[in-house]
C-alpha cells in the first residue's frame, strides 16, 4: 500500500497531530490506518500517540505500538547502554501485517521523536523511514524561531543519506513569532524542489490538513496504479 512516513525535525513537534488530521481528511477518500510502530513515554495505551492515530483512523491490529519503553526518552536511551540492535525488518513486518489487517487504502506511519533520534547504537529514525519504503516523506517543523536551521539541517541528513527529499509540513506553534508570517516563502525559496505545507492550529477543524491530503491523494494514488509520480518531491 503507498504509505506516508511523517518524521519531524524533534520531539514535541506536532507529528501526532499532523498524522491525526492527515487521516481524518483521507478517511472520506479511502480505508486509511495510522500507526506508530515505536513509542516512547509508553505507560498505558488509553491516551497514547497510538490510541490518538486509532481514534482518528482504522482500529490497528494490537500490540500497537509494536515497540513500547515507559521512558519519555529516545528508544536507545530507554534500552540502556548498549542496547540490542532494532530489527528494522520485524518493523517493516509488523506495517505489512497492520495493512493487511485492516486493508487499507492510505497507511500513514508515525516515527518516534527526531529524524536523527537514536533508536538503537547505530540506527535512527532516518533509517526506519527508509526502511518502510513510503510513497512520501513528511518531515514536520514548528512554524517559529528556528525553523529554517532545523528544516535545512534535516533535509542536509536526508542528502547526506542518498534519501529522497521529504514535503516540509509547518506546524502552528504555539506562541507565533514575526518568523512564522515568513518562513513558509523563506522555505520555499530555499529549498524550491520541496513542497511546503502550513497546517492550521489543532482547533483549525476537519479542514486543517485539507490542501496537504489533496496533495498526498493525488501522489499516493499515482503510485497505486503504478503511475509517475508528480515532479516533487526529487532527490537533491
Amino acid at each position: 500500500m503507498p504509505r506516508v512516513v511523517i518524521t519531524g525535525v524533534g520531539t514535541g513537534v506536532g507529528k501526532t497531530h499532523v498524522a491525526c488530521a492527515l487521516a481524518r481528511a483521507l478517511a472520506p477518500h479511502g480505508r486509511t490506518v495510522a500507526l506508530k510502530p515505536i513509542e516512547t513515554g509508553y505507560t498505558k495505551h488509553e491516551g497514547s500517540d497510538a490510541d490518538a492515530l486509532e481514534r482518528a483512523a482504522l482500529h490497528a491490529k494490537h500490540p500497537h505500538p509494536a515497540v513500547t519503553a515507559a521512558a519519555p526518552t529516545s528508544l536507545a536511551a530507554a534500552a540502556g547502554a548498549p542496547s540490542a540492535p532494532l530489527e528494522l525488518s520485524a518493523i517493516a513486518a509488523w506495517v505489512d501485517e497492520q495493512e493487511h489487517y485492516t486493508t487499507s487504502h492510505y497507511t500513514i506511519i508515525e516515527t518516534p521523536g527526531g529524524l536523527l533520534s537514536p533508536l538503537d547504537a547505530r540506527t535512527t529514525n532516518l533509517e526506519l523511514a527508509a526502511h518502510l519504503r513510503p510513497a512520501v516523506t513528511l518531515l514536520i517543523a514548528p512554524n517559529r524561531l528556528g525553523c529554517l536551521h532545523a528544516v535545512a539541517a534535516a533535509l542536509a541528513a536526508f542528502r547526506d543519506a542518498g534519501a529522497t527529499t521529504p514535503w516540509i509540513v509547518l506546524t502552528s506553534p504555539g506562541a507565533p513569532d514575526a518568523s512564522t508570517v515568513t518562513n513558509p516563502d523563506l522555505l520555499r525559496a530555499r529549498h524550491p524542489l520541496t513542497p511546503v505545507y502550513v497546517l492550521g492550529p489543532r482547533d483549525a477543524g476537519p479542514d486543517a490538513a485539507a490542501d496537504l491530503a489533496a496533495a498526498l491523494r493525488s501522489r499516493l494514488d499515482g503510485a497505486r496504479a503504478g503511475a509517475s509520480p508528480p515532479p516533487p518531491p526529487a532527490r537533491y
